[in-house]
């Protein structure tokens, strides 16, 4: 049964990873698709939290709020740059970076949890260091073609990386106040992201109409817009009204994926030791993405960046037994 448990969570993890690459190959190609992304992923995970038993009076207390919306808007920003970092480097190092968030409610937790750190855990920084400096030389292939790692991927996946460790940081605040209230600071979180990406939809939407309008009145086709930055931003694949029925498969995929996930984790989190499973199903998720990107995205990775892969494999470990 143990076993069973860490390889679904893990499985779990992999294939939300998944999906995600694919609606960024697919469907991401501006900020407008962005945020209409963002905007049906938390509609999805909202009815997920909602359908998941207890079905109790739901209470907002003000620390469900206030941590709720900063949670929200981190999540939001990691979002952003986790697509980024996706659409300008591999899937499987992208994720194995941001396996190694921990390492921030670790430091903020020896400044205001009174906890203290270990030496397996300085070994494991120290390793995540150097591998950081070691991809930054390396080569990886996508579809046969070979690509050097960028610095701008580097900068992407280490913001994403900065604002997952933060949303633990509010996660942990929030239970050790509330412990009883985390459906409602998960609900939050999802409702500011719908209403800022919703908000930000519109926006965009009216204003790509006006500049249409605008070029039509002129007697000129929209293909023609002044601008490449006018172009790009207004030739959104989706609609916020009318989306991409796969786009919506994928989304409602990722949303259940989650609440099974989540479920199944508040389920066992608390009968093994977390020495064993943290560590274990983060190794895991990043062996699975290592072998799925291989079948489905074609991605393989040179020695130099499979180096630093396994270096980031082994700070996990440490990082979490620590």
């Amino acid at each position: 049964m143990k076993w069973i448990a860490v390889i679904t969570i893990s499985l779990l993890s992999t294939f939300n990873t998944l999906i995600l690459k694919s609606i960024q190959k697919r469907y991401i190609n501006n900020r407008t698709d962005f945020f209409i992304f963002i905007f049906y992923l938390n509609f999805f995970q909202s009815i997920g939290l909602l359908a998941i038993p207890p079905y109790t009076k739901l209470y907002f207390s003000r620390e469900s709020i206030y941590l709720g919306i900063a949670y929200g808007v981190t999540i939001l920003v990691y979002y952003l740059f986790m697509m980024l970092a996706l659409s300008a480097g591999p899937l499987v190092l992208t994720n194995s970076v941001l396996a190694l968030y921990p390492l921030i409610p670790i430091f903020y937790g020896l400044l205001f949890w009174q906890e203290t750190l270990s030496i397996l855990i300085i070994i494991g920084l120290a390793l995540f260091i150097y591998s950081i400096f070691n991809l930054t030389n390396a080569t990886y292939y996508d579809q046969k073609t070979e690509k050097k790692i960028e610095l701008r991927w580097l900068i992407f996946v280490l913001i994403a990386f900065l604002c997952s460790g933060a949303t633990s940081v509010f996660a942990k605040q929030h239970a050790i106040i509330r412990p009883d209230n985390s459906r409602e600071y998960l609900l939050v979180c999802r409702w500011v992201n719908m209403l800022i990406s919703g908000l930000l939809c519109l926006i965009a939407r009216k204003k790509c109409a006006a500049v249409s309008h605008k070029k039509q009145s002129e007697k000129m086709y929209f293909s023609v817009l002044s601008t490449d930055k006018e172009r790009t931003q207004c030739s959104s694949h989706l609609d916020i009204f009318n989306p991409n029925k796969i786009f919506l498969l994928f989304c409602f995929l990722n949303g259940v994926l989650m609440a099974i996930a989540n479920t199944i984790f508040m389920q066992v989190v608390t009968r093994y030791a977390s020495a064993f499973f943290f560590p274990t199903t983060q190794a895991l998720s990043i062996i699975f993405t290592f072998f799925f990107s291989r079948i489905i995205f074609k991605e393989f990775l040179s020695k130099e960046a499979l180096k630093g892969y396994i270096l980031i494999i082994l700070a996990v470990i440490l990082i979490s037994i620590g």
